[in-house]
């Protein structure tokens, strides 16, 4: 009479998933003052809004959910940035059986790298929806983003048309407006 022996193989499987995405935009700064006056303004815009020089010329701000905000003004580019490290984990157990020890354990092994391989398919497939999840998260806040990036450079064209307003003669009255989203600014100049 034959004796069946059973093994029963456990394995840890984990992976780790550098999660990022990002998008980019060109601004345009056009030129009212000279680019350098203009450059000096936007950095004071900037700095009321929260923004800091990471290092010169890029100015960063954190936003909600991770997403960090950089305005290169060497390139004049908007960038957001998200990025994320994830380290996802599963367990698998198999047994293998046999009428030898050494047929059970290579039954066992076999079961295992398939399970292994299966896991990790799995894990693989979360990686691609908590990807999914990070690229979704980035374009939700992207209208935001441009929307006050838009008012910096429209507070930036509205103090250089009253610095060169000055520079044309003595200004004897400004008025500024904001309806339904539509900017106005009215300077009167005597010379």
């Amino acid at each position: 009479m034959s004796q069946l022996y059973h093994i029963q193989l456990k394995a840890s499987v984990s992976e780790t998933y550098d999660l990022s995405d990002k998008t980019v935009h060109q601004l345009d700064l056009t030129e009212i003052l000279p680019e350098d006056e203009m450059k000096d303004i936007l950095k004071g815009r900037l700095q009321e809004r929260g923004y800091e020089e990471k290092e010169p010329g890029i100015w960063s701000k954190q936003q909600e959910g991770g997403v960090e905000v950089n305005i290169n003004l060497e390139n004049m580019e908007l960038t957001a940035h998200i990025k994320e490290e994830k380290e996802l984990e599963t367990e698998v157990a198999v047994r293998g059986s046999g009428y030898s020890r050494e047929n059970a354990r290579n039954e066992a092994r076999n079961q295992l790298s398939h399970a292994q391989d299966s896991a990790k398919e799995k894990l693989d497939a979360e990686g691609q929806k908590l990807q999914r999840q990070l690229t979704k998260q980035l374009e939700e806040g992207e209208q935001e983003r441009l929307r006050e990036v838009n008012e910096i450079l429209q507070e930036v064209y509205a103090e250089s048309l009253k610095r060169r307003a000055g520079q044309l003669g003595e200004i004897m009255e400004i008025h500024e407006s904001k309806e339904q989203g539509q900017y106005e600014l009215t300077i009167h100049v005597t010379q």
